[in-house]
């Protein structure tokens, strides 16, 4: 700031309606007399109460699309891997509903029954439902035995040759 206007006197209206120089009376409008003031070492006054929090806020800046899609709350912190495939088997584990969605699995079951047999059999629901479940306790057991056969080799990937073998000890000793 310029000397020349830093050294005028600034005149307000005083809470009394009479005109002050702030140079001799420090003093804000509307300010009580409780209020303690001390010119700091810029020359301004500064009141010695703290500003509400409203007045202190900074404005935020807004996130980038990097920022929003990439940024994890502190309840998505980063977890070992697997740890949530296993967290979602024992969540599947301990419920008793199907895995296969009920109308893609009958669809299937219809399209079987077209090619084997005529054109206008039908199934009833709970013969549905007890080709479904047999199916999904099969399908369980079968991925279990090769996953059996995967831990044998000392890996952690169940791969086709696993599956295989799985099906190749079932045929044989059952």
């Amino acid at each position: 700031m310029p000397r020349r206007l830093r050294d005028r006197p600034q005149r307000i209206e005083g809470g009394l309606g009479a005109e002050t120089n702030l140079k001799t009376e420090p003093r804000f409008v509307g300010s009580s007399s409780s209020d303690s003031q001390e010119a700091g070492p810029s020359g301004r006054f500064r009141s010695s109460h703290r500003r509400s929090v409203s007045e202190t806020r900074v404005p935020q800046r807004r996130m980038s699309e990097y920022e929003r899609t990439n940024s994890r709350s502190r309840s998505e912190q980063r977890r070992a891997p697997g740890v949530k495939a296993l967290q979602e088997i024992r969540a599947l584990q301990q419920t008793t509903n199907l895995l296969i969605p009920k109308l893609p699995f009958a669809r299937i079951i219809r399209e079987v029954l077209q090619q084997y047999g005529n054109n206008d059999l039908r199934i009833s629901l709970e013969a549905l439902m007890a080709l479904q479940e047999s199916s999904e306790m099969y399908l369980v057991q079968l991925f279990e035995d090769a996953y059996r056969c995967t831990l044998h080799r000392e890996r952690v990937t169940l791969g086709p040759k696993d599956l295989g073998l799985a099906l190749y000890l079932r045929q044989r000793f059952y």
